[in-house]
């Protein structure tokens, strides 16, 4: 039966369908109603380290300020009005320099992979302590992702990975994204 399946789907495939979405939709009908030649990859599943060991308590709930965040036009899915040319991370670091992501309860860094990695896989990660700031309330609005703050620390953004990926949002500024005084 294999045999006949795939002489069929084959024969259907050089009958010049016209477009993969016929040719896939002649499959369905013909041989099997989930072909595996139909679908896109999976999508990625969010990175869930194995929380670390944290130096400091992640607090993971808590209630937002009341300040209004600005507005995303509906139609601007890319982010096109985010000006990020004014905007500068402010994940933290680990002391060897690699950028700290937040997740629920924990912190992780992403790590080269053992494996070529296709553009739809998530990287590897692994588990990181939080810096004090990291461990804070409003870095929950930002899972998985990298907090942009202008130079005055009142506007922040949180942009993601992913395939593809959400537009980017506006968020709560932690109180890391002020300016620090100059050390006299």
């Amino acid at each position: 039966m294999k045999q006949r399946t795939r002489t069929v789907v084959v024969s259907v495939l050089a009958g010049g369908l016209g477009s993969s979405l016929a040719a896939c939709d002649a499959i369905k009908d013909i041989v099997d109603p989930e072909p595996e030649c139909c679908f896109n990859p999976p999508p990625p599943p969010p990175p869930t380290p194995t929380p670390a060991v944290q130096k400091y308590p992640v607090i993971d709930e808590g209630e937002l300020p009341t300040d209004e965040l600005p507005a995303l036009a509906e139609d601007d899915w890319h982010g096109s009005a985010i000006d990020f040319g004014k905007l500068h991370s402010i994940n933290g670091r680990t002391p060897e320099g690699q950028v700290l992501y937040r997740t629920r309860g924990a912190c992780y860094i992403t790590v080269p992979s053992k494996v070529p990695q296709r553009s739809w896989q998530p990287p590897d990660v692994a588990p990181a302590s939080c810096t004090e700031e990291m461990a804070g309330f409003l870095w929950s609005q930002c899972y998985g992702g990298t907090l942009y703050a202008d130079e005055e620390g009142k506007v922040c953004v949180c942009t993601e990975d992913g395939n593809p990926p959400p537009p980017p949002r506006y968020v709560h500024c932690p109180p890391e994204a002020a300016p620090k005084p100059d050390a006299e």
